[in-house]
């Protein structure tokens, strides 16, 4: 991917994200999963090497907070599974990512 690419996927990744985190704030006491009905929640975490590698748009405080977001929640939506999806790491042989990432 060349530099105007990545630039252009952070830039509309950013705008998404703060469109989101506006409406999630406000949507968020209204999320609740009835288990009586038998509802569950399953949430998929795509890509984190960004996060864990904690530079530029993706510091690692977001994950942070996206993942105690997720705890605080998970007896509210009757959380079953988180599956997450694509790279854990950017560089497979990188400690400091690891230890971020865990």
């Amino acid at each position: 991917m060349n530099e105007f690419n990545l630039m252009r996927y952070w830039s509309i990744l950013s705008t998404v994200l703060a469109a989101f985190s506006v409406e999630a704030q406000s949507v968020d006491a209204r999320l609740v999963a009835d288990e009586k009905k038998g509802e569950w929640t399953l949430f998929v975490i795509p890509d984190t090497q960004h996060y864990s590698q904690n530079r530029g748009n993706a510091p690692i405080a977001y994950m942070n907070t996206a993942f105690d977001w997720l705890l605080d929640t998970r007896d509210r939506l009757n959380i079953k599974f988180v599956q997450g999806l694509g790279d854990i790491t950017e560089c497979s042989s990188n400690a400091s990512e690891w230890n971020r990432a865990s």
